[in-house]
């Protein structure tokens, strides 16, 4: 049997036996079927349902009026670590900016995902423990110290509910905070919520919102900000927070179960706040709490956490061929010095590696085009005799296969490789503000649409080899719609595209002078 006419069915099968067990065996046989009544982390809630739901979702903050009228000048502290700012303020004792230091062609650059609140904003400070009743807006800073891998502040402030105390322990080598609260209660049903927000870059253009959290099976599940329903929310999470294009701010632990009930409020217009809510407090408690605020990349997140790799756009089936060409784009930069530049090599080095399976492909789709005249010829000669018709049908397939098979498989492997690698030029930061030529970014869309125009005047010149005007006219129509669509890609996925057409073009030259094909 020709092997060709084996990896068509092959592939087939194991496509469908994925796609059930995917779409069927784990949405209806899955371990989330469990009706026990046990309330598990990430298992969701709409509240008000049972006794246990009945407490309402809380967004409001009843803040002490005369601390907010008399309220001191407040104090802020930095604290530096290896790659970010950190400020903090006594305003709420919480964390008013944050600014990552980040070498971006060959300068340092600063990202800034925490941005100083306007004073009416306070209750949108991210870190703010609020009460249930009367919180407590202006802190004292009690202490600061410098340990050896991270630094620490101490901040407290007492009201008629209750005595707060939060230490901040800021990491200097990696990109995680751990908050330890403690609430000493004067009153019955004291409850604490922590409050912290979405990263926001403001020069990211096209940016989106989206809520991250731990579902009942673990995994790390998305929510776009424009989706979410607002009544609803999470049990005892372990992972919870939101994310934009490039950043994360999430918790990722909780050891000993601060947060009994977690949800979302949406501020603005995209705006959006992570809420931690305890249970009631009814003796001295003290609770430890881990963040992630940082970039999406593998080396950082996994100082971290390893489920933060689920928040990565290129996580998922294609996420292993996804990481591959990154370390290989990241690999290139550091001679080129130009991401740019890395993609065009990339993109050469691709081709090459490819080229025996388009020399092969070529190859094929000639022969696929002999064996159609033969075809053809065979059924006009035999038209009125269908039994001698069938005969050399069969003795032509059992002949020649059907060729045209393999040329087609070829086209069908790079189909990963272009998404997995448009995952990688869309939203990998490394590509953030880096420029090429005219363009200054690019992860974001060509802001000439020089690449888009240059693709479809490609793939038109490409077509001229055609001998085949059908087959012209057929391209140049495709062309011109993939041009549309090549518009709204980020310019440094056009220029893979436009190199990719320009190698393809060459070497059907190469190989129609020489005869390869």
């Amino acid at each position: 049997m020709n092997i060709k006419n084996f990896l068509l069915p092959m592939s087939l099968a194991l496509l469908t036996t994925w796609a059930i067990q995917y779409f069927v065996v784990n949405k209806y046989f899955g371990m989330g079927s469990d009706n026990s009544g046990v309330i598990k982390s990430g298992q969701t809630f709409v509240a008000p349902q049972n006794q246990i739901e009945a407490q309402p979702l809380n967004r409001e903050v009843d803040f002490i009026d005369s601390e907010l009228a008399n309220a001191p000048v407040a104090q802020e502290t930095l604290v530096e670590s290896d790659h970010a700012n950190y400020i903090f303020s006594t305003k709420g004792a919480c964390l008013e900016q944050l600014i990552f230091k980040r070498v971006m062609s060959g300068k340092l650059e600063e990202l800034q995902t925490i941005h100083a609140p306007q004073e009416l904003d306070r209750e949108n400070r991210c870190f703010l423990v609020a009460l249930n009743q009367r919180t407590p807006y202006t802190y004292t800073l009690v202490s600061q110290k410098q340990l050896e891998s991270a630094t620490q502040l101490v901040y407290k402030a007492e009201t008629n509910q209750a005595v707060i105390e939060k230490t901040f322990t800021v990491h200097k080598s990696k990109f995680q905070i751990d908050l330890t609260v403690k609430i000493t209660p004067k009153a019955d049903n004291v409850r604490a919520r922590i409050f912290f927000g979405a990263p926001y870059v403001p020069g990211v253009k096209d940016d989106v919102i989206s809520a991250v959290h731990n579902s009942e099976k673990g995994k790390i599940e998305k929510e776009l900000r424009s989706k979410l329903d607002l009544n609803k929310g999470w049990f005892v999470p372990t992972f919870f927070g939101s994310e934009n294009r490039y950043f994360v701010h999430a918790m990722v632990s909780d050891q000993q179960g601060f947060a009994q009930r977690a949800y979302y409020s949406l501020i603005g217009q995209s705006g959006l706040i992570s809420i931690l809510e305890s249970a009631a407090i009814t003796q001295p408690t003290e609770w430890t709490l881990s963040f992630y605020f940082g970039p999406k990349e593998d080396e950082y997140m996994n100082l971290v956490d390893p489920r933060l790799e689920q928040t990565l756009d290129h996580s998922g089936m294609l996420a292993p061929l996804s990481r591959l060409l990154l370390v290989i784009l990241k690999y290139l930069y550091s001679f080129v010095h130009n991401y740019g530049w890395a993609i065009i090599l990339m993109t050469l080095l691709i081709n090459l590696v490819l080229l025996p399976l388009n020399i092969k492909s070529a190859q094929s789709m000639k022969k696929y085009t002999e064996f159609q005249k033969k075809m053809k010829y065979i059924e006009a000669r035999y038209k009125d005799d269908p039994d001698t018709l069938a005969r050399e049908r069969a003795e032509m397939l059992g002949k020649h296969g059907m060729p045209g098979l393999g040329g087609c498989l070829v086209k069908l492997l790079q189909l990963p490789i272009f998404f997995a690698l448009q995952r990688v030029l869309s939203s990998s930061i490394e590509l953030y503000k880096a420029p090429f030529l005219w363009i200054h970014d690019l992860s974001a869309k060509d802001p000439l649409y020089i690449l888009p125009i240059l693709i479809v005047i490609s793939m038109i010149m490409v077509t001229a080899t055609s001998n085949d005007p059908k087959q012209r006219f057929m391209m140049i129509g495709v062309g011109l719609i993939f041009g549309a669509f090549a518009a709204n890609f980020s310019a440094g996925l056009c220029l893979y595209i436009l190199v990719g057409i320009v190698l393809s073009g060459i070497q059907t030259f190469v190989q129609q002078k020489m005869n390869w094909a």
